[in-house]
């Protein structure tokens, strides 16, 4: 029988931060860009030392169609620049989160995006790659259109660099009457943007829209994309659906994912650190309708032969959870950030939320974020990115509604290796979500975290005993404790300790110590 140790006597240490071990830089802001009342979306940042560079589109103050931007932000976020592309009689767009990137470190950048240009039978949109040196001047621009007759647009959605210095894209392509189905263009490019082949997917009574692509381990290339019969009820909507090619951008397989039952967004996608594929959707567990699904967030590893690794689901079911974007970070762990509506008596608001988990998909945590303090108005991070101090820095847009004002504003969010938005806050939301899996490496989860009153320590098996010690940050031991063999849980009374971030440690026999991060509250 499973027993329970409490340990309630300990030495209380107030918490600092160390300078030395975790030199992080916070904040949380808002940018009207062009200070004229206009809306603006961010969909990528990058760190650019020592700040960051951000991608916008805009309505611009001085013609009526809408511009691809950049924002230059120093290391605290405060603008320092701002560079605005126009196209008088096209409207600029720029692709999914994913769509600028860096070419070469700090010295050369590409953007991917489309000119929307309106004509009497429709829409007639234009591929278009821009490429800026590290001032983000302009070097070259390459425009990508269809064959004469000229009956389909190009929308450039998302893109990769590929190890031969050129890139693979993809796009929507959509006939300019507007009166034909959604089929998904590849196109893969050389470094100076010259077109070396294209490919075109899908067919039959049904939409395929592309959002994301990588290229794999076998050197083929993943599609991300959404898959919707015409006529589906709106009950069902869409799936998340992946094409796999090879090199040459020859299909290989397809692959729905999701709920067969019911809607799911899209599939975004990555190559995991082992050379597996990496995708990140949703998973709904309901099926209401277009604007009041619940889902969880999904993630899912797939061998190249389209056979299954891993496939995990995280948390409570949230009313229209969306994941906009995943990456593989260097260590292998996995980041992935998006949003879900938040409702309560008589307000209903968008917060946004980024996960971590390890290379297994073992859930490092969850973190959730809003700037606007309004309780009607809506915050959307749209894309997260590693920076070098191994914290995070996201972006996205902000919608205000009363009591907040302005319009939709640009946002990017800074915060620490742990998704803290400063030592001690850290916002996990209604529900904290919990994914607890054990594994030789770690044979012991610890929940909740962040805590409260009480952390627990849970063992698989125990046969040898640990010793626990949890410490602050720069390491001064707080509270110690011992587990005995065949004891599988172990209770720490932390209630007395001040709010912060504290390192707990775990120590088993004829082993290194194995370390979490604590959040207490």
């Amino acid at each position: 029988m499973s027993m329970s140790i409490r340990i309630s006597s300990f030495l209380f240490v107030s918490l600092f931060v160390c300078n030395l071990s975790f030199a992080q830089i916070y904040f949380n802001k808002r940018y009207d860009i062009l200070n004229a009342g206009k809306a603006s979306v961010s969909w990528e940042i990058i760190e650019h030392n020592p700040g960051y560079f951000v991608s916008f589109t805009s309505q611009p103050i001085n013609i009526p169609y809408g511009g691809i931007g950049f924002l230059k932000l120093d290391s605290a976020g405060n603008v320092t620049g701002t560079i605005l592309y126009e196209d008088n009689g096209n409207t600029l767009w720029t692709g999914y989160p994913g769509s600028f990137i860096p070419v070469a470190e700090d010295s050369l950048y590409a953007c991917l995006g489309t000119k929307i240009h309106w004509v009497p039978e429709g829409r007639y949109d234009r591929g278009w790659l821009l490429m800026l040196d590290e001032n983000l001047d302009t070097l070259w621009t390459k425009t990508y259109t269809d064959e004469a007759p000229h009956d389909t647009s190009i929308i450039f959605r998302n893109f990769r660099k590929l190890n031969d210095g050129g890139y693979i894209v993809v796009g929507l392509l959509n006939p300019v009457a507007g009166n034909g189905l959604y089929r998904i263009g590849m196109f893969r490019l050389d470094s100076n943007g010259n077109l070396l082949w294209k490919r075109k997917f899908g067919s039959g009574n049904v939409d395929f829209q592309p959002v994301d692509v990588s290229e794999t381990s076998d050197h083929g290339f993943i599609i991300g994309a959404a898959y919707q019969p015409a006529g589906t009820p709106i009950t069902q909507g869409s799936d998340a659906y992946l094409i796999k090619t090879d090199s040459s951008g020859i299909s290989e397989w397809q692959l729905h994912l999701g709920n067969p039952d019911c809607h799911e967004e899209f599939a975004m996608v990555d190559t995991a650190i082992d050379g597996n594929i990496l995708v990140g959707t949703e998973y709904s567990d309901t099926c209401w309708g277009w604007s009041e699904w619940k889902a969880r967030i999904n993630l899912v590893k797939i061998r190249n032969d389209k056979s299954n690794v891993w496939d995990k689901k995280y948390g409570f079911p949230k009313t229209l959870l969306t994941l906009s974007k995943i990456k593989t970070l260097p260590s292998g762990d996995i980041i992935a950030t998006g949003w879900h509506r938040y409702s309560g008596t008589n307000f209903s608001r968008i917060v946004s939320w980024i996960i971590r988990t390890d290379s297994a998909g073992n859930e490092k945590w969850y973190r959730e974020y809003r700037l606007l303090p309004g309780n009607n108005s809506d915050n959307y991070l749209r894309n997260v990115i590693l920076t070098g101090n191994n914290g995070f820095a996201a972006c996205g847009e902000v919608l205000p509604l009363s009591p907040d004002t302005g319009t939709q504003d640009s946002w990017v969010l800074k915060v620490d290796s742990l998704g803290c938005e400063s030592p001690g806050n850290c916002w996990v939301g209604q529900q904290e979500i919990w994914f607890q899996e054990f594994t030789p490496q770690k044979p012991f989860v610890v929940y909740p975290n962040p805590v409260n009153e009480k952390l627990t320590i849970e063992f698989h098996t125990n046969t040898e005993g640990a010793d626990i010690k949890l410490y602050t940050l720069c390491m001064q031991l707080i509270q110690s404790a011992k587990i005995d063999p065949d004891i599988e849980t172990i209770e720490l009374d932390v209630g007395h300790l001040m709010s912060g971030v504290y390192l707990l440690s775990v120590v088993l026999p004829q082993k290194a110590p194995i370390l979490d991060k604590i959040i207490k509250r």
